[in-house]
């Protein structure tokens, strides 16, 4: 029972997967990190960053001995008050935002978006009318400035993601590439900047690599690599950790932001300086925890 509701802390709350198995080696003993490496095969240079995560989630902990033993302790109630943290942080992240809503007088505009479509259109619409663009992409969410250039392939790698993922949006075809339109014209020559997870870059290759094989991975690196050294207006970083609940797109006019809970959106746009002002700050907290793609791609020459 205790190993279903990991799993589900895991899909909802952002836990990566050498998280998982650390936990549920540590819900049977506790271990020293020496042990957790052995028995999970999880690398000595990566197993005290992911350990101290997990102490700083609070759901687990560090026995003050040589050498240090790792345990979680009381499941249950551990679990609540990883949740009860969880959420708290969650609204803390929130809370200005929030702060701006219930003083909306000071914006132009603020707009709900409530349907998959509604929101689809006014992405496209932020993304063509913008002098310049940062993303922040919530967990398997990836830029598209590294999917297929030629439209037929960029359709049939988009459908594989579909079938493995839920879409952040809706999955249709018109749409899609009409949204691949946008971003390509916008490629081209406005300042972009995007970060995503190391999670979903990994997953990515892993569709690339089913759907055309282990070559193509290198090639598609390479291609993305040299795509780069081309458009240098276009800045992609990696993340290690999930960086929010929310796709969230920032341009010079406007900011919008999607979250998706049980399949239901909700969607806000907020238009004026302020809120680009301060999710501009947002970005670059984030971007400062973050290494540029090229590093994770060289990897996969």
């Amino acid at each position: 029972m205790l190993s279903e509701v990991l799993e589900e802390l895991r899909n909802n709350f952002h836990l990566k997967k050498n998280h998982l198995m650390i936990l549920k080696l540590l819900l049977a003993e506790a271990c020293t990190a020496d042990e957790i490496c052995e028995r999970t095969t999880i690398p000595k240079g990566r197993i005290y960053n992911l350990l101290n995560e997990l102490i700083s989630m609070r759901l687990i902990e560090r026995e003050q001995s040589v050498p240090a033993i790792y345990s979680m302790k009381n499941p249950n109630d551990t679990i609540l008050n990883f949740l009860k943290y969880a959420f708290s942080k969650e609204v803390q992240k929130q809370t200005r935002v929030i702060a701006m809503l219930e003083e909306k007088a000071k914006f132009e505009r603020i707009e709900m978006i409530i349907t998959n479509e509604a929101y689809d259109y006014e992405q496209i619409a932020l993304i063509m009318e913008a002098k310049w663009l940062k993303t922040i992409h919530r967990e398997l969410s990836i830029s598209w400035f590294i999917q297929p250039r030629d439209e037929n392939e960029f359709w049939k790698v988009r459908q594989e993601i579909n079938k493995r993922r839920r879409a952040s949006t809706t999955p249709k075809k018109d749409i899609s590439i009409l949204k691949y339109r946008a971003y390509a014209d916008v490629y081209k020559d406005k300042p972009i900047e995007q970060i995503m997870t190391k999670e979903a870059l990994e997953a990515y290759a892993n569709i690339i690599r089913d759907l055309y094989g282990k070559k193509a991975v290198k090639q598609w690196a390479k291609d993305v690599i040299e795509g780069l050294e081309k458009h240098k207006n276009v800045k992609l970083y990696i993340l290690d950790t999930p960086s929010s609940m929310f796709n969230t797109f920032i341009s010079d006019k406007a900011v919008l932001y999607i979250l998706i809970s049980k399949g239901e959106i909700t969607g806000i746009k907020l238009i004026g300086n302020r809120a680009v002002d301060l999710y501009e700050k947002y970005f670059e907290e984030l971007r400062a925890k973050t290494k540029p793609i090229q590093e994770y791609l060289k990897l996969m020459l």
